[in-house]
């Protein structure tokens, strides 16, 4: 794509085929509301990796709520991978119900197309809080 604004537009075709799968679901900026908890289990392939200094590829202008896959420029890993959901769990969806819970997602379009550059959009979600602790290594991470 030329222009960074483009991502959704360039896609628009496949969404409004795919809104034709899931006609009762709404487009939101990227994402379906008939699974839309899942996919915000999305992961920016970036961050997968062990290194804890990895960037956030933003795009030059804003084209997406930074919920949504098409905010960033990186390959997202998607909830269904394998990377880190494993097939035989069947309770996924219940599991993801049990702890957040999404209030109110909005989205709206930039122009007449449903499914192309977004306007605006908004998500509001309560959740459980856990105590973690997240540490990283000292030292040099690959001793001679």
């Amino acid at each position: 794509m030329s222009m960074d604004a483009d991502k959704l537009s360039a896609i628009s075709g496949l969404a409004k085929h795919m809104a034709k799968k899931r006609p009762r679901a709404a487009y939101l900026a990227g994402l379906w509301s008939d699974s839309l908890k899942v996919d915000l289990l999305s992961l920016n392939s970036d961050a997968t990796s062990q290194e804890l200094d990895f960037q956030w590829k933003y795009p030059a202008i804003w084209r997406a709520p930074s919920w949504s896959w098409p905010a960033i420029d990186s390959n997202v890993v998607s909830p269904y991978s394998g990377y880190y959901y494993r097939r035989d769990e069947e309770r996924r969806s219940s599991i993801v119900d049990n702890y957040f819970t999404i209030n109110n997602v909005r989205s709206y379009p930039a122009t007449s197309d449903s499914t192309g550059r977004v306007g605006m959009a908004s998500i509001t979600i309560t959740g459980r809080l856990f105590p973690s602790t997240l540490s990283a290594p000292t030292g040099d991470p690959c001793p001679a």
